[in-house]
């Protein structure tokens, strides 16, 4: 187990102070709640993020955590969830290679992805990594607790020797052996936990049309495997 400097309240944050974060208790088990209000995007005015600083930097982390999207969840065009970041930890489009980001999405029907920035990355808005097992799509079920595991080893500066792993419910999914998270010269590693989840894109057009709930438990951080 991390045991990372958690102390405190995160120095920032959206949607926490606006009260889109809730803990429910379901029957004795106790989980955090995040609605998203219909017809909007972004984390301004939906979902909710804030960073946890490790308290160190680390060159291999696991990190694991249990999700479950509302009964008849409108998946739109797609949405954030939480994952681990370095440096300075690029998000919003931007060309920035002093650090990265290696979030999760959903995507349409609800497809799961490790959503990536890193100084390699084709897309201006970050490259999706998709989850596949048996040559088929992983998706989230609606109405369904999921466990997913994701594993970070950082490569050698300027190597292709990086690791980027994923397990969803401890079935593998995912297994690049030569990424690249940093160039030659580069002295970060991975050293904040990103909880970051909200509808978007940027336009109206992955706004979801009615409000949405997911829930999300057993946050897990070790520097060995967690659920496989």
């Amino acid at each position: 187990m991390v045991a990372g400097d958690f102390v405190g309240a995160p120095s920032w944050n959206n949607g926490l102070d606006e009260g889109r974060a809730s803990i429910v208790d379901e029957a004795g088990n106790r989980f955090l709640r995040v609605t998203y209000p219909a017809g909007e995007v972004g984390p301004a005015n939906g979902g909710v993020q804030f960073k946890v600083p490790l308290g160190q930097t680390y060159q291999e982390l696991f990190l694991s955590y249990r999700v479950r999207f509302g009964a008849g969840f409108a998946f739109v065009k797609g949405g954030k969830l939480p994952g681990l970041v370095g440096g300075s930890a690029p998000t919003g489009c931007v060309e920035d290679t002093t650090g990265f980001s290696a979030r999760m999405m959903w995507r349409t029907g609800g497809a799961a992805v490790q959503y990536m920035y890193f100084p390699e990355k084709l897309n201006d808005c970050g490259d999706d990594y998709d989850y596949m097992s048996g040559g088929s799509v992983v998706s989230f079920e609606p109405g369904t607790w999921h466990t997913v595991e994701h594993r970070l080893v950082m490569n050698t500066p300027g190597e292709h020797d990086g690791v980027l792993e994923a397990w969803f419910d401890k079935q593998p999914v995912l297994g690049e052996q030569a990424f690249l998270f940093r160039l030659a010269g580069a002295t970060y590693g991975i050293d904040a936990l990103y909880f970051s989840t909200f509808f978007g894109g940027s336009d109206a057009s992955w706004a979801p049309p009615s409000a949405q709930t997911v829930d999300y438990d057993d946050f897990i951080l070790s520097t060995g495997p967690i659920t496989h």
